[in-house]
């Protein structure tokens, strides 16, 4: 499936055109982040154990908020626009 394309004109009067990839690509690349994420929470159930109950899930707590809220933007940040479910697929952020 092609997708469809969407043409950006610049301040110049250039024309660029980018495809918009069809959904389930889009939703490949969303459930593989969905995947890593999960998988770092999984491993930070260890804390909990090592730590103590108390302090442990405090700090598990910390953790996966952090995880959850700054997985997207950092990566976007660093690897111009792509999560690496993104990257698998090919897929970048342009706006």
């Amino acid at each position: 499936m092609a997708g469809r394309v969407h043409v950006l004109v610049t301040p110049e009067g250039v024309p660029l055109d980018f495809r918009i990839p069809p959904l389930g690509e889009r939703l490949a690349a969303f459930l593989l982040d969905s995947l890593i994420i999960g998988a770092l929470g999984f491993v930070l159930l260890l804390i909990p154990m090592a730590l103590g109950v108390v302090e442990g899930w405090a700090l598990y707590n910390l953790l996966t908020f952090v995880i959850r809220i700054f997985y997207f933007p950092w990566y976007e940040h660093r690897w111009q626009g792509r999560t690496p479910g993104k990257r698998w697929q090919r897929l970048h952020v342009i706006d």
